[in-house]
């Protein structure tokens, strides 16, 4: 990934118990508990100063409304650009 491709979906695992699907957040989409629309996913680090951990977050304009750890994170699919139209 380069700085400039954007996340358009994030899957989690599937968490291998009945009727549980795994938390799939993409963008343009409402997310189900919040009912807010995801309009970007952003990867951070939070640094503990030995280690750090990295983060999806989920974001409604400036509201995270839900976060993802990486080693959490099954699949990430980026938002493929569009050629213009003529």
């Amino acid at each position: 990934m380069t700085s400039d491709q954007k996340i358009d979906r994030i899957l989690g695992f599937e968490p291998g118990r009945e009727r549980e699907l795994p938390q799939i957040f993409i963008v343009g989409e409402k997310h189900g508990l919040s009912g807010l629309v995801v309009t970007s996913i952003e990867y951070g680090m939070t640094n503990y100063g030995d280690h750090g951990i990295g983060w999806y977050y989920v974001k409604s304009f400036d509201t995270v409304i839900a976060e993802m750890a990486v080693r959490a994170v099954a699949e990430i699919h980026y938002a493929v650009p569009r050629p213009a139209a003529a």
